[in-house]
């Protein structure tokens, strides 16, 4: 990271869009350097953080994690990602799956039943959700439960500081959390906002970078046991290597990415690849595909995109809302003929027939079937089959 700060200040790191398809943020190298020297040096002086501390970074997906995440790295703390808890959300109730282009495809949402979306053709989404259902997003979790699940985390790694925004913390605080969770049970609670103008004397380089961890990885399994796996910085260097080499990573690549990077290689790919590799990574959080299920797409279709990276629960929702999706996409000239690779990034087992559902979908805006892969892993091995095959 230093070293792209000092030799590319100015390339482009991360750009995330609303469902509105306009970019609401975005980060250059210096950029980041300097928000994670300055978050670096809160965490030292009003956190009282000393390396090898744990430090919980509990954000909405976004450029505000990666920079939580690099200030950890600057002052040899290890950094681990929680997923705030949030208020439920309604999912795809009453809005219209807006795309880049703002034109507002209006969907029934969840009153019409799913034979209404496709047009009568039910037998196939009923594949498609059989008992190979993706785990429920966050939009389906009570607030109470996100608490529990949020707090598990922090407690399990032992953070001695969460860094967040002011607006998880007044959901900490709140009755309602306060119930589930105490709030003297949480550790110091730092606002990433606060006004801080201080920045670091020195940034860490790691020594032994064989045995020094990085930052913790925590994942539920598919029993729901919570199993944290300490990532050490020649473990991530080589990830991220992998990545480079398998995928063809380049400064001048661009990449969408659709997914949730709180675990595995979702969040190597949010956090740590664009600044190993120097591309341009295209952020959709998961929150905007909710209501905008085709913005990806069409950022594909409009940035000529090769590479793309999704979740089984954006799959499921591009599936879903398909039949309004594709014509409102036709309309635009939206085609996804440029991607040489759509890599569905899977943390529990393989949605086979959801996976052919999309590809036999989406066929009618140009999608080629033999770009789409599926990419599995294991604590051990976060890549182990991360293909992005390439059509002939």
């Amino acid at each position: 990271m230093v070293w792209r700060a000092t030799h590319t200040p100015d390339d482009r790191l991360f750009s995330v869009y609303n469902a509105k398809g306009a970019v609401i943020a975005s980060l250059t190298c210096h950029q980041l350097h300097q928000k994670a020297e300055r978050l670096g040096s809160l965490l030292q002086e009003k956190g009282n953080v000393k390396p090898g501390s744990v430090v919980a970074i509990m954000f909405m997906p976004g450029i505000e994690m990666v920079c939580a995440f690099y200030a950890c790295l600057y002052i040899a703390a290890i950094p681990v990602l929680v997923r705030p808890p949030q208020q439920p959300r309604s999912s795809l109730l009453g809005v219209g799956g807006s795309s880049a282009g703002n034109t507002g495809t209006s969907t029934s949402g969840g009153s019409g039943g799913s034979g209404g979306i496709f047009g009568g053709s039910s037998l196939d989404l009923s594949a498609s959700r059989s008992s190979l259902e993706p785990s429920p997003p966050p939009a389906q979790i009570c607030f109470a439960d996100s608490v529990t699940m949020a707090w598990n985390v922090v407690s399990s790694s032992q953070a001695v500081v969460c860094l967040t925004q002011a607006s998880i913390i007044k959901l900490i605080k709140s009755k309602e959390a306060a119930n589930r969770i105490p709030v003297v049970n949480w550790p110091l609670l730092l606002d990433y906002d606060e006004t801080w103008r201080k920045k670091l004397t020195t940034v860490y380089q790691p020594h032994s970078p064989d045995i020094e961890v990085a930052y913790l990885d925590f994942t539920p399994s598919t029993t729901g046991t919570l199993t944290g796996v300490e990532v050490t910085h020649s473990v991530a260097s080589a990830l991220c290597r992998a990545q480079k080499m398998q995928c063809e990573f380049y400064p001048a690549r661009e990449l969408v990415l659709s997914l949730e990077p709180y675990s595995g290689l979702s969040a190597s790919l949010w956090l740590l690849t664009s600044i190993y590799c120097g591309h341009h990574s295209i952020l959709v959080p998961p929150h905007v595909t909710e209501v905008a299920p085709d913005l990806w797409l069409t950022l594909c279709s409009q940035r000529r995109i090769r590479e793309a990276f999704c979740s089984y629960a954006t799959i499921k929702l591009a599936t879903i809302y398909s039949s309004k999706m594709i014509s409102s996409m036709k309309l635009k000239e939206v085609t996804l003929e440029n991607l040489r690779s759509l890599v569905i990034v899977s943390e529990e087992r393989p949605r086979v027939n959801l996976t052919s559902l999309f590809t036999k979908m989406f066929a009618a805006v140009n999608l080629n079937p033999r770009v789409v892969s599926t990419s599995f892993g294991c604590r051990a091995n976060l890549a182990m089959c991360l293909q992005c095959q390439r059509p002939e």
